[in-house]
């Protein structure tokens, strides 16, 4: 009896040391079909149907149970078999692994089967967590066999897998990023839809790569932002309109180019943001995405050109105009400039009607030949205005003081010439302390000296009777200068009254102590500092003696 019974336990113990399933096939990994076969080998081993020697748990139990029995019956103590307890733990311990195998891994393939990018990715994440806690919770001598150790592996893989899964659902991440994306970790291209499932998803085993994914969806990110700012710029600019307003031009008004500082703001804004786009990593890396931001930046490098040079030809043709469409001296001394000018004029009202039609920046300023087209009138432009440059340069070689005024305050001398009351405004910067010039009536009429602002069309028969300075008024002029002549002598007349009335001061001084005149105190302070020639040639005598000796 109870030898028979104790070598039945033992074989019983050598068959489950040796026969008990506790690890999947060597080279295999972990799955549901392992997990069924191991369990029903495990209920063959607990009883009701023969394995091995047609041993098992539940037998042994009846026949320990008989023994018990007939000890009882004959009174003498029965000692429980220590393998016996021994195989009844160790099968409890393979059925606890294996069980746990099977409720953590149904979990999983229940999770797998869904489309990968409908899935509840974090509600899988915590509940992938809360088993992981559970096979650690496994007794010691259940978490040492290889089926528990396969499967924590299993759930640390998840765990390591999920947030990555989690990335890769960004809605940047294209077919063109997956494509990018094995090839860098050296896998087959292959289409990722939606409707993949989360099970052949975690099979390409992208957790091993995990930072060539995060790499990939990051790479998407900033071009999802790249192209965001893409499409600001692009709507943006669809926006942009020109602002003209219309002013007098020759025979009809003339729509000019307003500045506008936030046009000129905005360009300068979105040209430094592409250019950080186009100097980023994540752009080079993306041939279409760069093709797009360099595009971008031609168009906008186009438009600040072309307004750049646009502004320069409206400047020139504004400064241009009113000289060769008003000034007939100019149109009669410069007929091949003013012939030049009148075509450009023409070509430049022409522009600036077609850009007022369509005002969109882009669109007139990226239409074709519109920068050669600036650059042609710009060229016609600056040969009018070198010839007009060199037209007033032979005046002022003719009259040095010419130099004391702008070109366009010397234009308006040289085109109202005819008339002095006109230019006597100019005075004070061709003439030294003088503040106007007075003149007097022609003879016949009645006399009177008046202060000249300017009147057009006045008599050319006028003579100067006094130059007024800002100090003092020296009427004392020994005869009328004509204004009746020349240009270039008609200019110097009032230099040469300046000069007879002051030589007419200094002689008045010089002859003694009679008084001065009363306009004349300022005059009077410059004698002893003055020593110049009179008319006849004789030095003048200053009574009282010069205190310099």
């Amino acid at each position: 009896g109870v030898a028979a019974a104790a070598g039945n336990v033992a074989r019983f113990r050598a068959h489950l040391q040796s026969g008990a399933p506790r690890a999947p096939p060597a080279g295999e990994q972990l799955a549901l079909a392992h997990v069924e076969r191991a369990l029903d080998e495990l209920r063959k081993l607990k009883g009701g149907e023969e394995a091995g020697e047609g041993l098992t748990l539940a037998s042994l139990r009846i026949e320990m149970d008989a023994l018990k029995e007939r000890h009882s019956l004959l009174g003498v103590p029965f000692a429980e078999n220590p393998e016996m307890q021994l195989c009844v733990q160790e099968l409890s311990l393979l059925s606890q692994a294996w069980e746990m195998a099977q409720r953590v891994l149904s979990h999983f393939a229940a999770w797998e089967a869904q489309p990968w990018g409908s899935a509840d990715v974090a509600d899988l994440l915590e509940a992938t967590r809360a088993a992981h806690k559970e096979v650690r919770s496994l007794p010691s001598g259940a978490r040492s066999l290889g089926v528990s150790r396969q499967l924590e592996e299993a759930v640390k893989a998840r765990l390591a897998a999920l947030p990555v899964v989690a990335e890769l659902r960004h809605p940047a991440f294209s077919q063109e990023h997956w494509s990018r994306l094995f090839a860098a970790i050296g896998r087959p291209d292959r289409a990722v839809g939606p409707e993949l499932t989360l099970g052949a998803l975690l099979a390409l085993e992208l957790a091993q790569h995990a930072d060539a994914c995060l790499d990939a969806v990051g790479q998407a990110q900033k071009e999802a932002a790249t192209q965001a700012g893409l499409g600001k710029i692009e709507d943006a600019w669809r926006d942009w309109t020109l602002a003209f307003s219309r002013v007098a031009g020759q025979g009809s008004d003339v729509p000019l180019l307003q500045p506008d500082p936030l046009l000129a703001e905005a360009l300068e804004s979105d040209q430094v943001v592409l250019q950080g786009m186009a100097s980023s990593a994540h752009v080079a890396r993306n041939p279409r995405v760069l093709e797009v931001v360099v595009g971008w930046q031609a168009r906008l490098g186009s438009v600040d050109a072309v307004l750049a040079a646009w502004r320069d030809v409206q400047q020139r043709w504004q400064a241009l105009e009113s000289i060769f469409t008003g000034s007939a001296d100019i149109r009669q001394r410069l007929p091949e400039d003013t012939a030049r000018f009148e075509s450009t004029h023409v070509e430049f009202v022409a522009l600036q009607e077609e850009s007022l039609a369509r005002p969109g920046v882009l669109d007139a300023c990226l239409q074709p030949g519109m920068a050669p087209r600036l650059d042609s009138l710009l060229r016609s432009l600056e040969l009018c205005s070198k010839s007009l440059q060199a037209y007033l340069e032979t005046k002022r070689l003719a009259f040095p003081r010419f130099y004391f005024v702008s070109p366009a305050e010397l234009l308006d001398i040289l085109a109202k010439g005819h008339d002095p009351r006109a230019i006597a405004r100019y005075l004070p910067k061709i003439f030294e302390s003088m503040s106007c010039l007075e003149f007097a009536q022609p003879k016949g009429e009645e006399e009177s000296a008046e202060t000249v602002e300017s009147s057009r069309g006045a008599a050319d028969d006028e003579s100067l009777a006094a130059a007024s300075s800002s100090s003092a008024r020296l009427r004392a002029a020994p005869k009328s200068s004509s204004l009746s002549s020349a240009r270039p002598a008609r200019s110097r007349a009032p230099s040469e009254s300046v000069r007879a009335s002051f030589r007419a001061s200094l002689k008045l001084s010089a002859r003694g102590p009679s008084p001065l005149p009363p306009a004349a105190p300022a005059v009077h302070e410059t004698l002893y500092a003055v020593a110049m020639l009179s008319p006849d040639g004789e030095r003048i005598a200053f009574d009282p003696p010069c205190p310099c000796g």
